[in-house]
């Protein structure tokens, strides 16, 4: 797929590469550069709504914006961690302006070989404050690098002010190097489901841990 994709491209820059070639010989004609923005299309992975079923698809919405609307992206008060193998962890975050996110960020602190892939997810709330539904997920590119990585998300999410959401990630294969701290309260304390490979449509808790404001958020 995106093979083909690149296939295009290529022959529409060239294309204009040829028309500007042409025009080089007349007066006042400049060399000029063409910015393509990188890839005009994004694999992600796209999880359906009521099962686990993944497939691929691609999604052209442009780059992602480093500005968090929902989450995390000051790693100061932050210590190594890491989240297990197959183990989903997601922590509670608070949307502070609303608005509406595109893009998934994870920052990963070292690299582990047998990551070969990662997965971010948001889950809504149940009635009692509890990670409850997936209402968005991405796939990073794998393996992921040492920093802050991002991800087109399956579909835009609009974020009002104040709406809660869950937000974690998961290495289906090897321990996934992230940012946290353990100065949490209950509330917000990180939320486990295990096994899993992809984020599960419904979450299912299975443990819980004194740790909370990873490096992580959905932004534009």
């Amino acid at each position: 797929m995106r093979a083909v994709a690149f296939v295009a491209l290529f022959s529409s820059a060239c294309a204009v590469l040829t028309n500007l070639g042409d025009l080089k010989g007349d007066a006042g004609a400049t060399d000029a550069a063409i910015d393509v923005g990188g890839d005009a299309s994004t694999d992600v992975i796209v999880i359906d709504a009521v099962s686990d079923v993944v497939s691929e698809t691609s999604v052209d919405a442009g780059p992602c914006v480093a500005t968090p609307l929902i989450g995390s992206n000051d790693l100061s008060p932050l210590t190594n961690d890491y989240i297990s193998q197959g183990a989903l962890d997601v922590i509670r975050f608070t949307s502070q302006g609303g608005g509406v996110a595109r893009c998934a960020w994870l920052y990963v602190q070292a690299i582990d070989p047998q990551v070969s892939s990662v997965f971010v997810a948001a889950y809504d709330m149940d009635g009692l404050g509890n990670p409850s539904n997936r209402v968005a997920t991405a796939s990073l590119s794998a393996p992921p690098k040492v920093g802050w990585n991002s991800a087109t998300l399956d579909a835009p999410l609009k974020l009002d002010a104040g709406q809660a959401l869950w937000i974690g990630a998961v290495s289906p294969t090897g321990n996934l190097p992230v940012l946290d701290t353990n100065q949490c309260s209950a509330a917000n304390s990180v939320r486990e489901q295990q096994p899993v490979t992809v984020p599960p449509a419904k979450f299912v808790q299975t443990a819980t841990f004194p740790a909370c404001d990873m490096g992580i958020y959905l932004g534009p």
